[in-house]
């Protein structure tokens, strides 16, 4: 748990662009800000934003990644809750 705490303190919310979901590479999740999922469905979102929560850690010591994204008719929401799953995050320069 410490490795984690020194691991995710740095973290800029506005600097995430990409997490991997699990622990298997064969079987691994990757969501990217800018990519588009579901494509060609009337469901179709483009992800807008990937969000590592602070608040949940301080005060419930959970390990939560919060993903937005943007319906086709424009509309922005909160399309995923990641919590207390294996997650790479991957940060812009």
């Amino acid at each position: 748990m410490e490795d984690f705490v020194h691991s995710t303190h740095f973290i800029e919310n506005e600097n995430i662009h990409e997490i991997t979901v699990g622990s298997d590479p064969r079987n691994d999740i990757r969501l990217t800000v800018g990519q588009s999922y579901l494509r060609n469905t009337p469901n179709e979102i483009k992800i807008t934003a990937i969000e590592y929560d602070q608040n949940a850690f301080v005060t419930r010591g959970s390990r939560r990644i919060l993903v937005f994204a943007e319906t086709k008719g424009g509309e922005e929401k909160l399309w995923k809750i990641l919590e207390d799953i294996p997650v790479s995050i991957t940060c812009k320069l």
